[in-house]
């Protein structure tokens, strides 16, 4: 049986400042990568957050600042937050393969 997972990459952007923020998802068979955009914007126009805010918040959910456990949080809400979720409504494997039927650059907030 096939098994949804998802994550968050966050790459130093080009400019050397703030970071490229991509959803990796995999449906199990195929992997895809969608570029969320910079920093602030991911934050804000996605999980309508306060950037500065945000690392607090997602460490003391995780309780932890170890980034593979803060970054399966950010991309379980953002995920929530393109499908139009509830906050703690599990995702599904039907969900992640949702998403994956998106072109490339459907979930861009902007930047870079």
């Amino acid at each position: 049986m096939a098994k949804a997972s998802y994550g968050l990459s966050a790459r130093p952007n080009a400019y050397g400042f703030g970071h490229d923020w991509n959803l990796e998802l995999s449906d199990g068979k195929t992997s895809k990568s969608y570029w969320l955009g910079q920093d602030a914007k991911v934050f804000s126009r996605i999980l309508g957050m306060d950037y500065n805010s945000a690392p607090d918040y997602y460490a003391e959910k995780a309780g932890s600042r170890v980034w593979e456990k803060v970054q399966k949080l950010i991309a379980a809400d953002v995920i929530r937050a393109l499908l139009e979720m509830d906050a703690d409504e599990p995702i599904t494997l039907a969900d992640v393969r949702k998403l994956m039927g998106a072109e490339p650059w459907a979930f861009h907030a902007g930047g870079g």
